[in-house]
Order: structure tokens, then sequence, then C-alpha cells
């Protein structure tokens, strides 16, 4: 659904005859779209190239009459087909100038890693003229921008570990600098567990109908995030007319709200019932990562693998079971006030699905122990 105040327009334009070809997904277009879409740009066009100077060339062209932001991953190795930061400068009418500072860069990068030096590499020093320049530190290649006509270009290297520890060090705040000032700049999201994205994706997009509003939606497994993007003069409508209509379509699975995470919910919880170990029969792992990647080394809550039903019942402590071929889990919590009990047929059967079973046992078991926490 597209909102047509979200005024400027990015292209993405991906350069790789691997990802042409199919040997390569292009997840890069995804993650930059989102991140790009939540600071209130508007992500329209998504092109895919193979390393051809001519057909990149025509495509930039004809971009920078369209578009006032344009993305360019890919290209920027040190081999022969590594040619975008060439096409780029001839785009632009500008030369390529070698940049000593990125070059010192560079080979200490190599000797860090114990890679050897090729003359290939030096390529990666060379930069249209007035580019400004994004050092990385997670590869050879730096990020760079510089106006083409009336569009501003970004030029970003292919490998999707560079783009993400460049969007953290430089990119996150270079576009922020760009990003409309009068539009909400983060959405309003809804954390959904159990139901496909696409069948949620057609509840919404029927639920907000006439509305004018954006919408975009992420699978995170287990869950399926919703956003939906209010500008300031149509919060009011929203709150009337949008948002008893959409939360009822989403009540059968909606979990929580914008920065809701169901680990740091129980969390918060355990204040009610310290010291909880959960015994984990289901999640081969999930769980306890989840609540590690949340609560550290601290103590107050343990999750521990083991067949042992011979459970201590002074102690405080929740087992979770699944069984794989049904998609039947159980949670149930033992405490010194008494015990509770919640089993559960979810929609993940089969071995082909165990990854998304344990992930989502894990999450609703964080959401309903949270909730019987505060009950007690």
């Amino acid at each position: 659904m597209n909102d047509q105040e979200l005024k400027i327009k990015v292209a993405i334009l991906a350069v790789g005859t691997e990802l042409t070809s199919g040997e390569v997904v292009n997840s890069n277009a995804s993650t930059i779209a989102a991140n790009l879409t939540e600071l209130g740009f508007f992500c329209d066009h998504h092109v895919c190239l193979p390393d051809d100077h001519q057909l990149i060339a025509q495509s930039l062209h004809d971009l920078v009459t369209t578009h006032e932001m344009i993305i360019v991953t890919g290209g920027l190795g040190p081999t022969s087909d590594d040619i975008t930061r060439n096409v780029v400068a001839d785009v632009a009418g500008q030369k390529l100038r070698w940049n000593e500072s990125d070059w010192q860069r560079i080979m200490q990068r190599l000797q860090s890693v114990g890679a050897p030096l090729a003359e290939s590499n030096k390529q990666q020093a060379y930069f249209p003229e007035k580019a400004t320049i994004y050092p990385s530190h997670h590869g050879t290649a730096s990020a760079f921008s510089l106006e083409v006509k009336n569009s501003k270009v970004f030029v970003l290297p292919g490998p999707p570990r560079e783009i993400a520890g460049l969007w953290e060090d430089h990119l996150q705040s270079a576009f922020s600098a760009f990003a409309p000032k009068d539009k909400d700049q983060s959405p309003e999201i809804w954390h959904c567990l159990g139901q496909s994205e696409s069948k949620l994706g057609e509840l919404v997009e029927e639920s907000l109908s006439g509305s004018g509003l954006l919408t975009g939606y992420r699978s995170h497994m287990p869950y399926i995030h919703i956003k939906v993007w209010i500008p300031q003069k149509k919060r009011s409508d929203f709150e009337m007319k949008w948002r008893a209509k959409l939360e009822g379509t989403l009540a059968p699975w909606l979990v929580g709200r914008n920065e809701f995470d169901a680990a740091l919910e129980l969390i918060h919880a355990l204040h009610h019932c310290p010291n909880l170990k959960i015994i984990d029969r289901a999640t081969a792992g999930y769980a306890a990562s989840r609540i590690f990647s949340v609560l550290g080394d601290k103590p107050g809550l343990s999750v521990v693998t083991t067949n042992d039903d011979n459970l201590d019942a002074s102690e405080r402590f929740a087992v979770l079971w699944a069984n794989f071929e049904s998609g039947q889990w159980n949670l149930t919590l033992q405490t010194p006030r008494g015990h509770q009990s919640h089993s559960e047929q979810s929609r993940y059967k089969g071995h082909a699905n165990a990854d998304r079973l344990r992930a989502y046992v894990a999450e609703k078991s964080f959401i309903k122990l949270a909730e019987w926490l505060r009950e007690a």
C-alpha cells in the first residue's frame, strides 16, 4: 500500500552476475529497503544487473532522472569484474582519484586477517573525485556517496555483513540527514505468532483498505512483524477508525506491540518468582540462547536440558515439551504456590518445521510464563 506523501523516492540497484544468475540471493535489497522505509523514505524501485558496464550505466542514467536517492550495492571488490566505481564515476562525469588513507586502511585490514596483499587491491582505494568516503572496518571495500545530477548516490559493497557494519558505523546517520523531517521516523509495529506472512498480509490490507496508510511486513522466525506508518496528521483518524479494526483482525495471533520482546517480558516478571529454572525439552537450546541474549550471565533465571523426571517440588521450575510430528507442545510451571499447565496444537508439524516449532514454543512459553508470574 503506497502512501504518496512519502516523496523522497529511493531506488536500489544491485550489481553482480552472481545475483542475476541465481547463484546468490539478493538479501541486501530487502534489508536496505526496510531500514530506509523506517527512516521515512519511499523505496519503489529494485533493480538487479550483471557486471556489465553498459547496462549499469544506462540504469543509473535512467534512475537519476526519476529518484532523489539511489543505493548501489556490489562490484567494489579487487577483481576485474568489479566495475561499479568506474561506472558510477563515468555517469557522474568525474575522474577516479587515489585515496592514500583508504589504501592504508586496506593494507592494515589484510594484514590483520593474515591475507596476502595483491596489486589488484589498489583499485579499491580509488574513488570519484567528489565522493564522500565511508571507511569500512568490516572488509576491504569502503562505501562512498556523491551527487549525480539531482540525485544522491550511495555506493556500498556487496557482502551483507559489510553493509550491516557500515550501516551501524556511518550509513544510518548519513541517511538520517536526508530523511523527511515532517514524517514519523518509525512505524507502529504489531508482533504476531502462529500465522503465515501471506495470510496476515491479506488480512491487514483488507482491514486497512481505504486508509491510505503505508504498510510493511517482516518475517523473523517465528514472528511476523506488521508495520504501519502513520503520519501525524492522520494519527487521530487512525485511532478513531482503524486501530480497533486492525487489532481485532490480528487478535488471534497478536502477542505484542512496538518494542515488545517476549524474553524481556519474562525477565521483567521474575520479581514475582525469582530463581526460576526452565527445563527445556523442546527447543534444543533456542530458549537458552534467547534468555542469555537479554539477561546475560545475571542471576534470576536459568535454562537447562534434562530428561530427569525427579524434580524437586520445592523448586521453582517450568518444563517445556514438544512433539515434532504432531506439532503439539506443553508448558508446566511448578512453584511453592502450586502447579499450572498450558497445552497447545501449533501449525508447525513434521521435522521439516522443527526449527520453527522450537522457536515458536520458546517465544510462546516466555509470554505464558510472564503472564502466570504477573498473576501470582
